[in-house]
């Protein structure tokens, strides 16, 4: 079996369950869909003009933002190997141009 099959299977078992995914080396949460930090208050405090930005990846919030705020670019990291198929459904999400309305309904 394929990575990407693999992490398929693990994505569907996480949205199945809402739980915990463990399977053998591989321990870690679920996947959040939107931070649960307060980035505006946090970020504010910062200037990430033209900047080489690092990141947990995690709901792929806090790179899109650093983006917004002109950072030169961003490296996000993820101990959950998932995260990264949400990043890429949210930057597709983005591209797509979608409403905040749309954007809301498509991932609650």
């Amino acid at each position: 079996m394929s990575s990407l099959e693999e992490d398929i299977k693990k994505a569907k078992y996480l949205i199945e369950n809402h739980k915990f995914y463990r399977n053998r080396d591989d321990i870690f949460d679920e996947i959040y869909p939107f931070t649960n930090e307060n980035i505006k208050e946090m970020f504010d405090f910062f200037d990430f003009k033209d900047k080489n930005c690092l990141c947990v990846l995690g709901s792929s919030d806090q790179t899109f933002d650093m983006y917004l705020r002109g950072a030169k670019s961003v490296t996000a990291f993820d101990i959950n190997p998932l995260t990264k198929y949400l990043f890429y459904l949210k930057r597709a999400a983005l591209k797509a141009d979608l409403t905040k309305e749309e954007y809301l309904s498509f991932f609650l």
